[in-house]
């Protein structure tokens, strides 16, 4: 018998509504009231309707981590996506990151990360870990890395679901 209810897909819908949800109150609140909130996003830079320059799709071929801190303009949050201008390199970019295309989602600052289905980046594609928080776009981490910071600052508030998933035949 097929399954007739996707429950995974159904989580991760659930899940990128708490991502757009919480960007949704960042972009409405003044940067000096947002306390220590501050957002890693890990995201694939293939998916068909990410935004990126060609600079920074070299730099990072399969997947990217950018900070929303201190350091980011002009947030914009629309229902399939969102929009934001980062500094790298002492250069303004702006990109367009898919809901969908959304690996990895954490507030280190509250202990609070969710992971979504997507497969992992190869070991070659990881950047290494660093303990350091960074304030803009010019320091960016893996989803191993998000994953690595959740489990060392012990987290109780991380949502993954493959311990629940079917496994392929």
């Amino acid at each position: 018998m097929a399954d007739i209810i996707n429950y995974s897909s159904l989580i991760d819908d659930a899940m990128r509504v708490i991502v757009k949800k919480s960007l949704e109150i960042l972009a409405s609140t003044p940067a000096n009231m947002i306390g220590d909130h501050h957002f890693f996003i890990s995201f694939i830079t293939t998916h068909p309707k990410v935004v990126l320059s060609s600079k920074l799709l070299q730099k990072y071929p399969k997947e990217m981590t950018i900070v929303l801190q201190y350091q980011f303009e002009d947030l914009h949050i629309e229902e399939d996506h969102f929009s934001v201008i980062l500094s790298f390199e002492n250069a303004k970019e702006r990109i367009v990151i898919p809901f969908t295309a959304i690996t990895a989602f954490a507030d280190p600052s509250v202990k609070f990360g969710l992971q979504f289905r997507h497969a992992e980046p190869s070991s070659s594609d990881e950047i290494s870990h660093s303990t350091d928080l960074p304030i803009n776009g010019d320091t960016n981490y893996s989803t191993k890395d998000i994953k690595d910071m959740i489990k060392e600052s012990g987290a109780t508030n991380v949502i993954t679901l493959d311990s629940f998933r079917k496994k392929p035949h």
